[in-house]
C-alpha cells in the first residue's frame, strides 16, 4: 500500500532525523531536497496540507 503524502512526508523527517542522528549529513540533505521538490510539485493541489 502506498501512503499517503502526509504520511511521506513524516517518513522521509523521519528518515532525515535518523541520518543527522547517525552523523549522515548528506543523506540528511538528500531527503530534505527530496521532501522540498516534492512539496513544489504539488503545492497547488487542493488537497495539500497548509
Amino acid at each position: 500500500m502506498t501512503p499517503l503524502f502526509h504520511e511521506s512526508l513524516g517518513f522521509a523527517m523521519g528518515y532525515a532525523e535518523a541520518c543527522v542522528e547517525n552523523g549522515d549529513i548528506v543523506g540528511a540533505v538528500r531527503k530534505l531536497e527530496w521532501m522540498r521538490n516534492e512539496a513544489k510539485r504539488w503545492k497547488h493541489h487542493p488537497e495539500f496540507p497548509s
